[in-house]
């Protein structure tokens, strides 16, 4: 086994950890102990292994498994869609992995019920500049906020409202059949209405704070940021002017309060800023495997600018107690 007690720095200030390793350790690396510091610090970036996707592949499936292929996945749709990565339906490009916009941070899935605990990413190819991965702790930002904004949170509901036309959800959902896609809406929690053109609607109604496993806290995950902005990207004309090649002129899905009304300006800008204050950069490098607590942390991505970019991400359930 490789030891990395003497080889860790911290990822960030406050949180997270940095294994350093050499030259082809992975396979070598000590999981029991790697398992502990994920469990402890809830963001781990292994730097240095010269990993392979081959590698990648392997340590995700030795302590992760059910994992996902991003069914019912949020931009399953037309450019943004992910690609699967050597036949494997869960080892994927990241969302818009061709674009360079900025990704707000977000929590993984959490328009859904069924969410994946565990994120890992792999850097094939390193940005020369910019396209970081970005990290925010969730339970630090739950207490950067006011106290009257956390008590509105912890007291209110979220709705995501998602419209798919005929042609777009079987791509979203992975089915053409109408009876899986109601399997499918029903074992996640959401409303599902068919239109006569096969056209869809699906309601997702749940609590914007969150508990993190195997911790006593609450967290601020959610993904109001994201679609707020991603909205406001599409009425305000940014999309049609910077991405032409979207077969849409509205987002597909928007984040509105349980009764139907939009989340209050305040309160995002509000959560925005709370966001952007305790953003942490993760800059790559080549062969980076990044390991995320999807239930305490949030994740985004800063402007890409180099085409060349390449992140894959594998997402699931850990494959031991947590």
């Amino acid at each position: 086994m490789t030891p990395f007690q003497s080889g860790t720095t911290t990822l960030a200030p406050d949180f997270g950890r940095i294994i350093e390793g050499h030259s082809d350790a992975l396979r070598s690396i000590d999981l029991q102990a790697l398992t502990a510091a994920f469990k402890r610090d809830g963001a781990v970036l292994l730097r240095g292994f010269r990993a392979a996707v081959d590698d990648f592949v392997w340590l995700t499936g030795a302590l992760c498994d059910d994992f996902s292929t991003y069914r019912g996945g949020g931009f399953r749709w037309g450019p943004l869609d992910r690609d699967s990565i050597g036949g494997d339906p869960t080892v994927m490009t990241v969302t818009g992995s061709g674009q360079g916009w900025p990704i707000p941070l977000h929590g993984e899935m959490y328009y859904l019920q069924q969410r994946p605990a565990m994120l890992w990413f792999y850097c094939q190819r390193a940005p020369a500049h910019d396209g970081q991965t970005t990290l925010c702790d969730g339970e630090r930002a739950l207490a950067a906020i006011s106290e009257r904004t956390r008590s509105w949170l912890r007291n209110s509901n979220i709705k995501y409202v998602r419209e798919l036309t005929r042609e777009e959800w079987p791509l979203t959902f992975a089915t053409d059949d109408p009876e899986e896609l109601a399997r499918v809406c029903r074992d996640n929690g959401m409303r599902l209405v068919m239109h006569e053109d096969g056209s869809i609607a699906t309601e997702f109604v749940c609590a914007p704070v969150v508990h993190p496993r195997g911790r006593d806290t609450e967290a601020l995950i959610n993904n109001i940021v994201q679609m707020y902005t991603i909205e406001w990207a599409f009425t305000s004309g940014w999309v049609k002017r910077h991405m032409p090649q979207l077969p849409r002129d509205r987002s597909p899905m928007v984040v509105r309060m349980e009764d139907g009304t939009k989340v209050p300006s305040p309160v995002f800008d509000e959560l925005q800023a709370a966001f952007e204050t305790l953003t942490v950069n993760v800059d790559w490098q080549e062969s980076d495997v990044l390991m995320i607590d999807n239930t305490r942390f949030l994740h985004g991505r800063r402007e890409a600018t180099d085409p060349n970019r390449s992140i894959l991400v594998r997402m699931g359930e850990p494959a031991f107690a947590w």
